[in-house]
């Protein structure tokens, strides 16, 4: 009698193999092959017969159709910039991915927002790790009104189905994903084969009912989340909840959206009643420099820009450049990639001619935060000639643009939301690329409340923050 073979799946890809390998060849991991639990189980092959709704017919697609002109129904979160992050806030029949560290509050945000979103809809809270009793007692912390707010502590699948068809909510949470389980499989909760097939009978169940459904997702040691690959796959957003040691700031990042834009962030600050929204992360982020006891800041430091979403971020860049007698200088990065500082280092000492190559560069983005896109390039690179020529720049002055590798300056973004965003904050001067003479014009004219400079090249900004001769 022939034996069943095993097949083993890799935990990164879901690349599948019928012998255990110790590299995948797909996607390059170390021993992340496991065995697929639901190719052993023969229950398996019941969950694709699984059903929700018998409505899915096919429908003729009609662009003039009166029903694709109205809006998409979204809910609320309660938290402003959350609903940017979200695209306007949660869409009906959608299923959002929540991850995040353990310990980073993710429970405690979602108690909030179910709080915040049961004033108006019928919520059901499942949480799969915590008994009543805990849960009740960070209600209680939090102020917790619980109207139309409904509480399981449960974890197997099917009875959450049964409990779900009675309560008819519009919004499900679930707390987490990891912790849930079908007995359509024997492995355990927490499984490579329990999280894919939880979460596919979830997102089934989601679009059959048009209920929203936000899951919580752990992260590995490596930061990114636990599970298969296809759990973010399947779901329509996914959410990256984050820690930095500043005043208990937590952030959380867009990573993906098929409702909206996919780079905007949003910060909320850990107090003891639970996470509180920064309404202006910006000014957050920039306080210090708008003190009455910091009107002259040291070299070294300068504002920026990135150009997240339909918002713009403004931070800090903070940079240090010390004479070393070492033959390879060190060169240490925070926030920012680092093969595009040493880019922006060797343009420097190119077409500017700072002679860094016997100097340690350190460079820091303040906040815990990073710039991932190359709006602030101008700005590493002025803060880094700041502390180089010990002199400083103007502390209500912003400098944004993109550097070429032959010294030019070139704009990758909205000029005119980072200009209202700078102006909001009380910033009076402005440095910015050298676009068509018209648009520098246009610029201009419409914010006279900040005096705007326009560099063509690296050489340029160079001169007009330091106000040296051209």
């Amino acid at each position: 009698m022939l034996k069943n073979k095993s097949r083993y799946i890799c935990s990164s890809c879901e690349f599948v193999t019928l012998g255990y390998l110790g590299k995948c060849p797909n996607c390059d991991s170390w021993n992340s092959f496991i065995i697929d639990e639901s190719e052993q189980n023969s229950k398996t092959k019941n969950l694709n017969q699984v059903s929700f709704s018998d409505s899915f017919n096919p429908t003729q697609f009609d662009l003039n159709a009166t029903h694709l002109d109205e809006p998409e129904s979204r809910v609320t979160t309660g938290f402003n910039n959350l609903d940017n992050v979200l695209g306007g806030g949660l869409v009906q029949g959608s299923v959002v991915l929540l991850a995040g560290e353990p310990g980073i509050g993710k429970s405690t945000l979602l108690l909030q927002l179910a709080d915040n979103i049961a004033k108006t809809q019928n919520v059901t809270y499942i949480s799969g790790e915590e008994s009543l009793k805990q849960i009740s007692l960070r209600a209680k912390r939090l102020n917790i009104q619980a109207v139309n707010l409904k509480v399981l502590a449960l974890q197997n699948l099917e009875e959450i189905f049964n409990y779900l068809n009675n309560l008819n909510p519009q919004i499900v949470i679930i707390d987490s994903i990891q912790t849930i389980f079908t007995n359509m499989l024997s492995s355990t909760p927490g499984s490579i084969g329990q999280v894919r097939e939880s979460a596919n009978l979830i997102i089934k169940y989601a679009k059959a009912k048009n209920i929203t459904v936000i899951l919580i997702g752990h992260v590995t040691k490596d930061g990114i989340v636990a599970g298969p690959k296809v759990l973010e796959h399947a779901v329509d957003v996914v959410l990256q909840f984050e820690s930095y040691n500043l005043n208990n700031l937590r952030v959380i990042k867009s990573i993906k959206n098929r409702f909206g834009p996919t780079s905007d962030l949003v910060l909320f600050s850990m107090k003891t009643n639970g996470l509180n929204e920064v309404t202006s992360p910006s000014k957050f982020l920039l306080h210090h420099r708008f003190s009455a006891n910091n009107l002259e800041m040291p070299a070294g430091s300068v504002i920026t820009a990135t150009g997240r979403g339909a918002n713009s971020l403004l931070m800090e860049v903070q940079a240090l450049a010390t004479q070393t007698f070492c033959p390879n200088p060190k060169r240490v990065v925070n926030g920012f990639d680092y093969n595009r500082m040493l880019q922006i280092i060797a343009v420097l000492e190119k077409h500017v001619g700072l002679n860094l190559s016997k100097y340690d560069v350190y460079v820091n983005i303040v906040g815990g935060l990073d710039i991932t896109d190359t709006t602030g390039d101008l700005g590493v690179a002025l803060s880094i000639a700041s502390s180089y020529l010990n002199q400083a720049i103007a502390p209500m002055a912003i400098t944004l643009g993109e550097i070429g590798l032959t010294g030019e300056i070139r704009p990758n973004f909205d000029l005119s939301k980072c200009l209202k965003e700078a102006i909001a904050l009380g910033i009076t001067k402005a440095v910015l690329p050298n676009i068509q003479e018209v648009n520098n014009q246009e610029l201009n004219h419409q914010y006279p409340q900040i005096s705007i400079s326009h560099a063509k090249n690296v050489k340029s900004a160079f001169n007009i923050i330091f106000n040296q001769s051209k």
